[in-house]
């Protein structure tokens, strides 16, 4: 058997299994002997086995119940083994024994705090510091607790006083720039984030703290640098995330797929980070693959709305309509939908030109949120599409009582203003709409509502702004070729016009081209145009007048009698066609 020198020696020598050993055999011998049950104590904390320790001095206070020395160490194993108010119990019972003890004012306020009890840990860490004034952990806790109340202005001042008092301890810090960074001063955050770094760059905590300011800040390139050093240095989600957020801002989305991708394997259960994939994905335009990804989750769970509602847009942007209504359909099957669900809906539903489930949708998207303005605008644009004016100038005047500075309301609703010919009105809010965004559609229809007006020179002006926006697109090439027609200018209609239909051919530019054939005395041209067109329309009576005074011009008089009687059967007082006979007969 050792003796308790022995025994001392291999605890000073840290073989605490052999000390254990040798105080075991002791007490079995002397199971009375409570000053080697207190030391057996001390060397199971030393080995981490916190349950029998707690044993050991709960054995040696029964003995000697003011034994504070004994109190303490169990107030730490019951401390280390969570059970929070027993070790608040018992560090209450070593101050009760040694109210000069501060390591045990120090222990307290700890067990406090993790108990969230933030007034009890302040008076009992302001008694310690009464004791202990150049101890530097008294006013950090004060500090903390502080924090956890959201008194910042208190905090700041505990945790700066602590951090004089630390030697500028980087775990002090690290909080003071937390409180910094909460109430919105990121430079001060910033500021002593890189401090706490300096004094160890190999922090993977103070590298992530860093990158989180500058996350905050959006310099996202410095961000990442810290972020992948805290990764490299102790690979963590919460550092994960926050790279692959930063990566994504860039944009580098190879580069967060990547990190995503490890996350997804490290925890499957979170498809949170598998819809970030998609959204990496579709920042490089690999649809097939975000749209696969969805598919799968969306398989995986039914009721997860929002990889579900970003399918629906993939495949609306893929051109697959049908797809992204069956989504919806089963999101509004399976859901308890809000407003918003339904209104994509409703869009989609136009789309499709499925105007009735268009319109019923909205109203139920307004009967859910009647200040939703959007959806007054769009059902207006229902209404206008059936001519039922009145309800439609009803659901724009609510939109733009609703939204007055939105651009797409205050637009629809010029063109509602243009539809029933109120051309001064729609001169208004093309101007308005043209303030908030000068775009080339925009300048487009102001053009058009200014050859209503007959301000040529002005919708001149406009279309010419239009084309240099957007000089390739058909319908602006179409309306510049209205306007040079309106200025008479028919050369420089045809241009526009020719270059309209190599872009996309439609019956109005055909038309319009064929009218300025006609005026450059092209009369075959303008006439193989007409007579194109009434293949599909043949009892289009403008258009068999038109063909009629081509033929007239071409000295063709069967020709021409033939198409004004044609004419004259579907619209028998037809002056012009009668007038066209009595001149070629």
């Amino acid at each position: 058997m050792k003796t308790i020198e022995e025994i001392n020696t291999l605890i000073s020598e840290n073989k605490f299994e052999d000390a254990k050993v040798a105080l075991e055999e002791i007490i079995n011998i002397e199971p009375n002997n409570f000053e080697y049950k207190k030391l057996l104590g001390l060397v199971n904390v030393n080995l981490d086995d916190y349950r029998t320790a707690r044993e050991n001095f709960e054995d040696v206070i029964k003995y000697n119940p003011e034994d504070a020395t004994s109190w303490y160490y169990l107030g730490n194993c019951y401390d280390s083994m969570e059970d929070y108010v027993s070790s608040e119990q018992a560090f209450k019972k070593v101050l009760e024994l040694r109210p000069d003890y501060a390591e045990g004012y120090k222990s307290l306020a700890m067990t406090y705090l993790k108990q969230n009890k933030y007034e009890n840990l302040i008076t009992c860490a302001q008694k310690g510091e009464e004791l202990e004034p150049e101890e530097y952990i008294f006013s950090y806790l004060i500090g903390t607790a502080f924090m956890a109340q959201k008194d910042f202005d208190n905090a700041i001042i505990f945790l700066k006083k602590s951090k004089e008092l630390s030697n500028n301890n980087p775990q002090v810090i690290n909080a003071l720039g937390t409180c910094y960074l909460t109430i919105g001063k990121n430079d001060n955050a910033l500021k002593l984030y890189i401090e706490a770094l300096n004094t160890n760059p190999e922090d993977a905590l103070a590298n992530y703290n860093v990158g989180s300011v500058y996350q905050l800040l959006n310099q996202h390139e410095m961000a990442c640098s810290y972020f992948e050093k805290a990764n490299e240095i102790e690979e963590s989600e919460t550092f994960m995330v926050a790279w692959a957020l930063s990566l994504m801002k860039i944009p580098r989305p190879d580069e967060a797929i990547e990190i995503y991708k490890k996350l997804a394997v490290m925890h499957p259960e979170k498809t949170n980070y598998q819809y970030n994939m998609v959204l990496c994905y579709e920042e490089k335009r690999d649809l097939d693959t975000a749209i696969k990804i969805l598919e799968n989750l969306v398989m995986m769970n039914p009721k997860f709305i929002m990889p579900a509602q970003k399918l629906a847009a993939l495949y609306i942007e893929t051109g697959e309509l049908r797809k992204a209504k069956d989504i919806y359909d089963r999101i509004i099957l399976k859901n308890k939908v809000n407003a918003d669900v339904f209104y994509q809906y409703a869009i989609l539903s136009t789309q499709l030109c499925d105007t009735d489930t268009a319109e019923k949708i909205l109203k139920k998207v307004i009967q859910m949120n009647p200040n939703t303005a959007k959806a007054h605008k769009d059902l207006g644009v229902i209404y206008l599409s059936k001519r039922l004016f009145d309800w439609a100038e009803d659901e724009f005047n609510t939109a733009i009582k609703l939204a007055p500075e939105d651009f797409d309301i205050i637009f629809e609703y010029a063109n509602y203003l243009y539809s029933i010919a109120d051309y001064k009105r729609a001169d208004e809010y093309y101007t308005k709409a043209m303030e908030i965004d000068p775009n080339s559609i925009v300048k487009t229809f102001l053009a058009l509502n200014k050859i209503a007006l007959n301000d040529l020179e002005s919708a001149k002006k406009y279309i010419m702004e239009a084309l240099q926006i957007a000089g390739e697109h058909e319908y602006i090439l179409f309306v510049a070729g209205r306007v040079y027609y309106a200025l008479k200018d028919y050369d420089c209609a045809k241009k526009y016009l020719v270059k309209a239909l190599e872009k996309k051919v439609n019956d109005d530019s055909m038309n319009l081209l064929g009218l300025t054939y006609y005026e450059l005395g092209e009369y075959e041209n303008a006439n193989n145009i007409f007579l194109k067109l009434l293949e599909k329309n043949p009892k289009n009576t403008i258009l068999l007048l038109n063909s009629a005074k081509c033929y007239e011009q071409l000295t063709k008089q069967d020709e021409a009698l033939m198409q004004a009687e044609k004419l004259l059967d579907i619209f028998p007082d037809c002056e012009e066609a009668l007038e066209l006979i009595r001149r070629v007969s």
